[in-house]
């Protein structure tokens, strides 16, 4: 009954902990409730409750199995998404400004009504995941707050577009800026973004990473990473 019962933290660590705690405490449980069947097998009189040890060894067994597959699953998609350990600095030849983005990616400039984006994503076929970052210099103010406002207001209004986080942040490089959360239902293939704003003198940053709510959130650190990783020009 002892092995049973201390076949429980494997799920509950795998719930609550994600799949990495999940293999660690569920391999551990799965071993121990083995070694109490075996056992019991090969020592009926001195050891009972085989039936427990069976279904003990059955909740770790099953809860390891699913957190193995859930981690590999995991890594098969970081690797689909090219989302290696590996960065690379892309430099802006006319402002100096820096960010990272993963190493695999592509790059291509994109412009638009006159202005100029730096679009960074996975070179391979995937669901959709970007990294876009847009510098707009002169415009017209030194007011975050009122960047930011208009950002709110050209934003389609209704049920498909919800604001989920927003709040003002300190990027590691010391600079300030706004982040804003939000997820786009309305499109065909639906998205997730996190966009952030930072204004030097009156020159706009607005870097975007987005990607299907799935993955976003299972990548969020990562695609942060990349967010917050704007450097000035000293």
């Amino acid at each position: 009954m002892i092995a049973f019962f201390l076949s429980w933290p494997a799920p509950v660590a795998y719930t609550v902990l994600g799949s990495g705690w999940g293999i660690l405490v569920g391999g551990a449980a799965t071993v121990w409730a083995a070694w109490v069947l075996v056992e019991a097998l090969v020592y009926p009189h001195a050891r009972r409750g085989k039936r427990w040890a069976l279904l003990g060894l059955a909740v770790a067994g099953a809860t390891t199995y699913a957190a193995v597959g859930e981690a590999a699953q995991e890594f098969l998609w970081r690797r689909a998404f090219q989302l290696t350990g590996d960065s690379a600095v892309y430099q802006s030849p006319v402002g100096g400004w820096q960010v990272l983005y993963p190493a695999l990616w592509g790059h291509e400039e994109q412009r638009v009504g006159g202005v100029t984006s730096q679009e960074f994503r996975p070179t391979r076929l995937t669901p959709a995941m970007t990294f876009t970052v847009t510098c707009r210099p002169n415009v017209g103010t030194r007011d975050l707050a009122l960047v930011v406002e208009g950002f709110f207001m050209n934003l389609p209004k209704g049920g498909d577009t919800q604001i989920l986080e927003r709040e003002p942040v300190s990027l590691p490089s010391g600079l300030e800026g706004y982040r804003v959360v939000y997820s786009d239902l309305s499109r065909r293939i639906p998205l997730k973004n996190e966009s952030l704003f930072v204004l030097s003198e009156e020159t706009l940053f607005f870097l975007t990473v987005q990607a299907t709510p799935r993955w976003f959130d299972r990548n969020r650190l990562y695609l942060e990473k990349l967010l917050y990783s704007l450097q000035l020009p000293s």
